[in-house]
C-alpha cells in the first residue's frame, strides 16, 4: 500500500516512519513534499491534490479536519470514495517531538487501514482530542461509519 502525507503532517514523521521500519513489508510512505506525480506539487490545496491521490489508489492521512467542514472538499472526499486517516484533532497542535511519538506509537493501527479489509467509500477519522501527552490517547482508525449525509 502507498500511503500519502499531506502538509498537515510534518516530512520529518514520515522520515521517522520510514526509519522505524514502516516500508519493510513492501509499503511506500509519500509526503506531498517529496511525490513525483504528475499535475501534483507540494503547495497543492485539498481540491487538487485529493482527485490524484484517489485515482493512484493511496490511502491519505491528514489532520486536517478543515475536509470534512468544507462542504466542497467534504463532497469531492466522498464523490472519489477516497481512503483516508484523519489524526485525533489536536494532533496539528503539537510539538514535532510529540507528534513523532503519536505516529510511530500509533503506525500499526493507521497502517491496518491499508491491507483492503475495508472499503474505499468508508473514512476513518479520529474523534478523541489529543491531550497534552500525544502517547495519552488512541487514534479512532477502526471500523469506521459510513460517511456523513449532507
Amino acid at each position: 500500500m502507498k500511503y500519502f502525507f499531506d502538509n498537515c503532517v510534518s516530512p520529518k514523521v514520515v522520515e521517522i516512519l520510514k526509519l522505524a521500519g514502516a516500508e519493510e513489508d513492501g509499503d511506500e510512505l509519500v509526503h506531498i513534499q517529496d511525490v513525483d506525480v504528475q499535475g501534483l506539487d507540494r503547495s497543492a490545496l485539498d481540491p487538487i491534490w485529493m482527485p490524484i491521490i484517489a485515482a493512484q489508489g493511496w490511502l491519505a492521512v491528514t489532520a486536517d479536519h478543515g475536509i470534512l467542514r468544507k462542504p466542497h472538499e467534504r463532497g469531492l472526499l466522498q464523490r472519489l470514495r477516497m481512503m483516508m486517516v484523519f489524526l485525533p484533532k489536536g494532533y496539528a497542535d503539537l510539538k514535532r517531538w510529540p507528534q513523532m511519538v503519536f505516529i510511530v506509537t500509533h503506525w500499526p493501527a493507521i497502517a491496518k487501514q491499508g491491507t483492503g479489509t475495508r472499503s474505499a467509500s468508508r473514512i476513518e477519522t479520529a474523534t478523541e482530542t489529543l491531550s497534552s501527552r500525544a502517547d495519552r490517547t488512541e487514534p479512532h482508525v477502526g471500523p469506521s461509519a459510513p460517511y456523513p449525509t449532507l
